[in-house]
């Protein structure tokens, strides 16, 4: 298979070390079963990859100087190198998308092409059917997900917020664990809450929709210094949960804990 190779020798090992490509040195042995779950993955990975990259399967059961060289502790153990340098280290049990995403900033796939020409088209429709294309390539991979519901959460009078939700309930459970994605769900969950809180709330939702978190945390603290309620309390404590910003809602969390 083009790209991939077994390397059984120092010598062999060295002659692709001398190479100006990015090498990826997959270190297995028979017994390791994270290593052999993973080879598929890393294979397909380095297929798709355009020939960026070289993987170098080394079994250190018959290789044990080549592991030495490269401080090998224990299996699974995957090394990027870049000009002999180490560019990066795994030594757990991933999954395709998770490879995918810990190599990204090194290989670019045809999903980053994707997702790249839908951060600079204009219109939405033709970007979100980009996106689609990127997540019929990695449906498994959290990032492409994650770039489809910012881009409808961009679209106007809601329809785009109807239209995420309904996406991210046909997300996995694996999916949905992504950080970034969990807090987008508790930030939908927070607009509908504000919704059902009544009118007097709706210029906080405005504020809330626009990613104006600041006036909107302001507009609650006056609501609840005039009517100290358990519903205004946990509106501000989701408030402070969804913020992308972690300074600032740290700051605002001491500053509505002086108050509560």
């Amino acid at each position: 298979m083009s790209g991939i190779y077994e390397i059984s020798t120092l010598e062999q090992l060295e002659q692709h070390l001398n190479s100006d490509k990015l090498l990826l040195i997959d270190f297995w042995a028979p017994w390791c079963t994270s290593c052999k779950a993973m080879l598929p993955c890393l294979e397909r990975i380095v297929t798709d990859s355009s020939k960026k990259l070289v993987l170098l399967k080394v079994n250190i059961d018959i290789l044990e100087q080549a592991a030495e060289r490269f401080t090998v502790l224990g299996l699974p153990c995957i090394i990027l190198l870049q000009h002999k340098t180490e560019q990066l280290r795994i030594t757990q049990l991933l999954t395709e998308g998770q490879l995918k995403k810990a190599l990204s900033p090194w290989i670019e796939l045809e999903y980053v092409q994707l997702l790249k020409q839908a951060d600079v088209e204009a219109d939405q429709t033709q970007a979100l059917r980009i996106i689609e294309k990127a997540i019929e390539l990695e449906s498994d991979l959290s990032q492409v997900h994650l770039a489809y519901i910012k881009r409808l959460l961009q679209a106007e009078e809601g329809t785009g917020r109807l239209q995420a939700q309904n996406h991210i309930d046909n997300l996995s459970p694996e999916i949905l664990r992504d950080p970034e994605i969990s807090r987008i769900v508790s930030y939908l969950d927070l607009l509908n809450d504000i919704t059902r809180a009544g009118e007097q709330f709706s210029c906080i939702y405005s504020w809330l929709v626009d990613e104006q978190y600041t006036q909107a945390f302001d507009a609650l603290i006056t609501a609840y210094q005039h009517q100290s309620s358990a519903e205004i309390h946990e509106l501000i404590v989701k408030l402070l949960n969804v913020m992308p910003d972690r300074k600032l809602a740290h700051r605002l969390r001491v500053q509505f804990l002086a108050l509560a």
